[in-house]
C-alpha cells in the first residue's frame, strides 16, 4: 500500500512539472512545496505505525536533524533527506491576474467533473471519523485527483492552465490534511480549512460567467 502511494506521489510530481512549465511557474513552486510536505507527513505516519522502538528511532533522528538545522548545520543524516530552501527554485514574480478575455476562453465543461469531485471532498472534510470513514475520504480525494489527471490532458489556454493549477493546489492540500489527520489531528483541521479556501478560489474562476459582448 505504501509503495503504491509513493508511486502515486511520483506520478503527481510528473504531472505538475508537465502542466506548469510555462505561465504557472509560481504555482508550480507552491505545488512542489505542498507535495514535499505531504510526502514528509506520509513518511512520519509510516514510521509511527512501525514497531515502537523503530518509531522512537525515527523521531530521534528527526529531532537531531531539526536541532542541527536550527544551529545552522543542514547536513542530512544517513538515509534521511533534510529539505531546505535550497531545494526550491527561486520564486518568480507573481503571475498576472487572468484577463476577462482569458477567463472567457476557459472551457468550463472540461472542468465539470473535477468541480463536482472537489465539492464532494470539501463537503466531507470535517466528517472524517464521524459520518465519513478515513477510507471513504481517501477515495473522494483520489477521485478528485483522477478527474484532474483527465483535465490535464485537455487544457490548452493560459486560463485553463491557471484554473487547473488552483485545483491542484486544493487537491494537494486536501491530501496533506488527510495524512496529517492520522498523527496530527489538530493541525489537519487548519490544513483542511486552507484546502477549502484554495478550492473556493478555484471554484470562483470556474463559476465566473464570461463577460458578454455588447450589442453594436
Amino acid at each position: 500500500m505504501y509503495a503504491s502511494r509513493t508511486r502515486f506521489f511520483t506520478s503527481l510530481v510528473v504531472l505538475v512539472a508537465g502542466c506548469f512549465a510555462a505561465p504557472s511557474s509560481a504555482g508550480a513552486q507552491s505545488l512542489g512545496e505542498i507535495a514535499k510536505r505531504t510526502q514528509e507527513a506520509r513518511d512520519k505516519a509510516a514510521a509511527e505505525q512501525a514497531k515502537p522502538e523503530d518509531a522512537a528511532k525515527a523521531k530521534g533522528a528527526e529531532k537531531t536533524a531539526d536541532d542541527k538545522k536550527a544551529g545552522g548545520n543542514t547536513a542530512a543524516q544517513p538515509g534521511k533527506k533534510v529539505y531546505t530552501s535550497a531545494d526550491l527554485a527561486p520564486a518568480p514574480p507573481p503571475a498576472a491576474a487572468l484577463s476577462a478575455a482569458e477567463l472567457a476562453e476557459i472551457d468550463r465543461t472540461t472542468f465539470d467533473k473535477a468541480y463536482a469531485a472537489g465539492k464532494a471532498v470539501d463537503a466531507a472534510k470535517y466528517e472524517i471519523g464521524q459520518s465519513i470513514s478515513r477510507a471513504r475520504f481517501a477515495d473522494l480525494v483520489l477521485e478528485f485527483k483522477t478527474q484532474l489527471d483527465i483535465v490535464a490532458d485537455k487544457v490548452k489556454t493560459r486560463g485553463e492552465n491557471e484554473l487547473l493549477s488552483k485545483y491542484l493546489m486544493a487537491y494537494l492540500t486536501f491530501d496533506l490534511a488527510q495524512v496529517e489527520s492520522r498523527t496530527q489531528p489538530l493541525k489537519s483541521v487548519d490544513t483542511m480549512q486552507k484546502a477549502g479556501q484554495l478550492l473556493d478560489a478555484a471554484n470562483d474562476i470556474y463559476l465566473a460567467k464570461p463577460a458578454q459582448k455588447k450589442l453594436e
